[in-house]
């Protein structure tokens, strides 16, 4: 069985410039502080959130019930009844 080297790596072409590839992080700006300031969560946002939590959940509830019903309906017809 034939193996082949790695490649060589030290090789690689070099950019014009030795800095790294990572992106820049933006300067925080001083001036608007106050806007950059986390909002709070107000109460309709709390039970927005709260209903679509409900809402998934039910979903998922009701998609588990379709599926243990399919299977049930598939072990039926293959004559394993209990």
């Amino acid at each position: 069985m034939a193996t082949t080297d790695p490649p060589d790596l030290s090789q690689r072409p070099q950019s014009g410039s030795q800095q790294s590839m990572r992106p820049q992080r933006a300067q925080p700006d001083t001036q608007n502080a106050q806007l950059a300031a986390p909002q709070r969560i107000t109460a309709l946002s709390w039970w927005r959130r709260l209903g679509w939590l409900v809402l998934i959940w039910g979903a998922s509830i009701v998609a588990l019930a379709m599926v243990a019903g399919l299977l049930k309906l598939f072990m039926n017809a293959a004559g394993l009844s209990a």
